[in-house]
């Protein structure tokens, strides 16, 4: 059992090694293709390697086949890995090399020996000489690496491989429509939910996506509706296709002709001889033409819309109340199909689980005493198991034959969950999820394995350190970071993601990996390691030992010595709480092919001072300071040439950055909010022409960088203006800075024209500069204005074509704002937010004239002197907040599109005007005031209320709302009236599926 699970994850690691065959092959290319100055020989030396790698890449889905029984291959394809890292870090000096002689203005491009002509680009003889020697070191190694790979291609020839131009496909899961009810817990619930929909005949085809991550019962709820008698005699037809993960519409366009299909005269047509697609899937519709069925794709992976599309049109000849039910992993696929309805399959329940565990584990013979005595570990078996039916069954199963206790307790203890019985359960779901990767996203997939179970993970650093390793590559236009934007969203719409963490514009910033994938994933990385692994540090000393590699690797205590000698290490991360005071003696002479450096910590790290080797990091590409105690960074971080990434944020007490900043000419995010003693920014911002992102860039200091530096930076995505605005100054001197800083700003103007978050915070002067609303920033997406003290009015921001989230604040002067009479100002606003407004009283919008046509949020709060609202809001409006605006009230008629309403402060004129709201679905309420008929409120599924002090009426109104899904109350005075059972209030809302009183979920 163990060793099969060993072999198991030996094959994914072996396809982890065809990957970076491939990434290698790429950089080996691209470098050979420029030409880039080299010693004599060493280009035939090259080109040797190169077609070595790619006749061994050839090869490589035989190697990964047939591994799984011959050790010989499994040891050979760990040797093929360790030498396609090494030949990575080698080209990855080379460029670092490049990049640097680029910086120092010297010609590293010549093809022959270095010769007199190239020294006199030297500074001096000694720079000369060191150069001569890197070249000779390197060709050295590529010698060195030319003859290891040789070896490795002459075993290969060896093991008479079989070359594959593409992978065969994996073999797929199959499933039918049969189901044994009995030994299904939990479930009765949601198959009712979805009966429910089917039998309601709401739509002419229905169509029902249930998603949810490998192993979590997605085709057992799909069996059980299938297989219930209400639905068998409400639907005419019924056909079952099991999909997975080849989404082939010829076949299944059979499957539909097959299950339809009746005899005539005793003879049936025999479907499979139609060739031609256009007759077979003429033939599916004209099945079906008519029909009321119910057509059941179970476990689609596909999600290519075109395919989706002619299988649609296949069905779209049935009765009116046809339903379609999809299951899929995937969030993307119910996206593309239009979905009527999701459902998102949870984990079992506690009982649930217990019961299904119980029913696989014990054996009806074994004696009650006995089972007794294990029920304890059992139950914490099944807690491991997270709720997931699947990985319960099978444990379920391998426990049934262990009768001694401490073979119990032995499998409770254990470290490796994956090591259970893996090949004839939950392995082949997990691995095929996998296997079924695009290749760009395995990578990614198992680099978050780094990261110990239930961390919280940042969705733009895990991008970042992705962008770091090589991961992410770009061939045309579009942008690395959106890119691997797009590959976190793959795989969470994989459901490999949880526990998802949102910003105020409601995007995913945080999330964790679900449990059961981080175990799959730390099973398939060989090479990463978190602190939280006991045996850690003993695998640090083996992998010194054996020449067995870590290269990414994350701590959560102190950093071990052993660390410093896993020389091959990629990646560290420093995950604990503020546990490095220092950085470990020799720490960088040792790491010197770190590519991610993370000394932040959670909740920062007490490290004062930096060691000047830090810049001899040469591959370095993420570093991450954030929230340590330096005062300033060694000049020697403007040598990391190759770096893209540098974090400084809520570093309080940095006075300055290095003042050869200007030379990391690799840098496309420079973050550094919280650093309220960096006053200004070296000169030479603007030489930095890969940044995408300025955190902090501080306006209005003599010294430093100025604001004119930007003009040239067309690549910026993220600018963050923040103004040295002195309020201490008398008025003459503060109506000086005023012009200044006013003439300051006007010297900053487009094109920018990817710029796509824009904030300028503290701006001091009364008018804005002419270029703020210029449509010429046509890809500004956000735009965030603080603390415009002087200024009397909002500026004209209604003609920028691509605006979708527009936040202003502290502007104490502003007592109007009017769109003016701009057709269609603000095409594309989505969100609207004005904060801290003291003196704003009146709001101009003509939606007649199309402004704000687009808007669905908006969001006013502490605007103490606001009346009304516009008589007319965008008929698009969903979402309305109030917080703190004492005078507001509300317009006569709001949009029937809203369908959340969130008030707190003191807004209760605002709720007392407030007209009808049929369509209202969630609704956040701090005073309850005598007026607002609960009842009324139909379509209400949320209802969080943050007091009681005016409400009389209690919970009578409760009743009426039957289609209330969570009731939150904040308020200790009802915990004795709504408990549960005996409350005397609870028959009240004993109908709502969820209630939580003060944060505790009573039901």
């Amino acid at each position: 059992m163990f060793v099969w699970s060993s072999l198991l994850f030996t094959v994914i690691r072996a396809n982890m090694a065809g990957e970076l065959v491939s990434m290698v092959l790429g950089n080996l290319s691209s470098m050979f293709q420029q030409e880039v100055g080299l010693l004599l020989g060493v280009k035939e030396e090259l080109r040797k390697v190169l077609s070595m790698f790619r006749a061994i890449r050839a090869v490589l889905h035989d190697a990964e086949n047939r591994q799984i029984k011959e050790e010989s291959i499994r040891l050979w394809l760990e040797k093929l890995k360790d030498v396609a890292y090494e030949m990575d870090d080698v080209l990855d000096e080379w460029h670092a090399e490049t990049v640097r002689s680029q910086i120092e203005g010297r010609s590293f491009h010549n093809e022959t020996h270095i010769s007199k002509k190239v020294c006199t680009h030297l500074s001096s003889p000694l720079s000369c000489f060191t150069e001569i020697e890197f070249r000779d070191r390197i060709a050295h190694r590529i010698t060195e690496i030319r003859e290891k790979l040789e070896e490795i291609k002459d075993e290969k020839d060896s093991f008479y491989f079989i070359e594959h131009s593409a992978k065969d496909e994996v073999e797929e899961r199959t499933t039918s429509s049969l189901i044994d009810e009995s030994e299904i817990f939990g479930r009765i619930p949601d198959k009712e939910r979805i009966v429910k929909w089917l039998l309601s005949g709401e739509e002419s085809l229905m169509v029902i996506s249930i998603i949810g991550m490998a192993g979590i019962g997605k085709t057992t709820l799909a069996q059980l509706i299938y297989n219930d008698v209400r639905v068998k005699n409400h639907f005419e037809k019924t056909i079952w296709v099991s999909v997975s993960p080849k989404f082939d519409v010829k076949r299944i366009c059979n499957a539909i002709i097959e299950a339809c299909q009746e005899y005539h005269l005793g003879v049936r047509i025999f479907h499979g001889m139609i060739r031609e697609w256009d007759a077979l899937h003429t033939l599916a519709r004209k099945t079906l033409q008519g029909k009321c069925f119910l057509f059941v794709l179970d476990d689609v992976w596909n999600d290519d819309e075109s395919k989706w599309e002619q299988i649609k049109l296949a069905l779209s000849g049935g009765a009116r109340g046809s339903a379609i039910i999809v299951t899929t992993r995937n969030e993307n696929v119910a996206k593309i199909i239009s979905s009527t309805h999701i459902h998102d399959l949870e984990q079992l329940l506690e009982d649930d689980c217990w019961s299904l565990f119980s029913a696989r584990a014990f054996l009806p013979r074994r004696p009650r005493v006995e089972q007794l005595d294990i029920e304890t570990i059992g139950r914490e078996i099944v807690r491991k198991c997270q709720g997931v039916p699947l990985a319960i069954k099978v444990i379920g199963n391998a426990m049934r034959f262990k009768t001694a206790k401490w073979e119990w307790e032995l499998v409770v203890e254990s470290e490796i969950w994956d090591l259970l019985e893996f090949a004839n359960g939950i392995s082949p779901a997990l691995v095929l999820s996998y296997y079924n990767m695009p290749s760009h996203l395995k990578q990614c997939f198992v680099f978050c394995s780094v990261f110990p179970k239930d961390h919280l993970i940042e969705k733009d650093a895990l991008i970042k350190l992705w962008i770091a390793q090589g991961f992410i590559h770009s061939e045309g236009k579009e942008e690395i970071e959106t890119i691997g934007g797009r590959y976190f969203d793959d795989l969470m719409g994989r459901s490999l993601f949880d526990d998802f963490v949102t910003n105020v514009n409601g995007c995913v910033t945080h999330c964790r990996m679900r449990g059961i994938f981080h175990d799959l994933c730390h099973s398939i990385a060989s090479e990463c390691f978190t602190g939280e692994c006991p045996p850690l540090v003993d695998h640090l000393q083996n992998s010194c030992n054996k020449h067995v590699s870590i290269r990414h690797c994350s701590v959560n205590k102190s950093i071990p010595h052993q660390l410093l000698k896993a020389k091959n290490l990629r990646t560290f991360l420093c995950l604990g709480w503020r546990i490095v005071n220092q950085v470990p003696k020799d720490f960088v002479h040792n790491l010197s092919c770190l590519r991610a450096l993370d000394l932040s910590g959670i909740g920062g790290t007490e490290i004062k001072k930096l060691p000047d080797s830090l810049g001899s990091l040469k591959h370095l590409r993420y570093l991450n300071l954030s929230a340590t105690q330096l005062q300033e960074l060694p000049e020697t971080v403007s040598n990391l040439y190759l770096l893209q990434t540098l974090k400084l944020d809520e570093c309080h007490i940095l006075e300055k950055l290095p003042q050869g900043l200007g030379k990391m000419i690799s840098l496309r995010h420079l973050e550094i909010e919280g650093t309220n003693k960096l006053h200004s920014l070296p000169n030479g911002i603007g030489k930095l022409n890969s940044l995408r992102t300025i955190s902090k860039f501080i306006v209005g200091d003599e010294t430093g960088c100025k604001i004119g530096e930007l003009k040239d930076l067309n690549h910026l995505h993220v600018l963050i203006l923040n103004c040295m605005d002195d309020r201490r100054r008398s008025p003459a001197m503060r109506r000086d800075e005023m012009k200044r800083m006013e003439d300051v700003f006007e010297g900053l103007r487009p094109p920018h024209t990817n710029l796509k978050e824009l904030q300028i915070l503290d701006f001091p002067g009364s008018k804005f500069p002419v270029w703020i609303g210029d449509p010429l920033f046509s890809n500004l997406v956000e735009v965030v204005l603080f603390h415009f003290r002087e200024c009397r009015q909002v500026p004209p921001l209604g003609k920028l074509p691509s605006l979708k989230i527009l936040t202003i604040g502290y502007m104490q002067e502003v007592k109007s704002i009017d769109c003016g009479g701009v057709r269609g100002a603000f095409p594309k606003l989505e969100k609207l937010r004005f904060k801290n407004m003291n003196k704003w009283e009146g709001w101009e919008l003509n939606v007649e004239e199309g402004q704000m046509a687009c808007l669905l949020e908006l969001e006013i709060s502490f605007c103490p002197e606001l009346k009304m609202l516009p008589y007319h809001l965008p008929y698009t409006l969903r979402k309305l907040e109030v917080d703190s605006c004492a005078k507001l009230i509300c317009p006569p008629s709001l949009p029937p599109q809203v369908e959340e309403l969130n008030s707190s402060g003191n807004v209760s004129r605002f709720i007392e005007s407030l007209p009808s709201l049929s369509n209202l679905k969630h609704l956040k309420i701090q005073h309850f005031p005598n007026g607002l008929d609960l009842g009324l409120l139909k379509e209400l599924r949320t209802l969080e209320i943050l007091s009681y002090s005016y409400w009389t009426s209690q919970f009578d109104e409760f009743q009426h709302l039957t289609k209330l899904q969570e009731l939150r109350i904040h308020s200790s005075n009802f915990e004795a009236r709504c408990q549960k059972d005996v409350g005397q209030d609870w028959y009240k809302i004993a109908h709502i599926p969820n209630i939580y009183i003060n944060k505790e979920k009573i039901q």
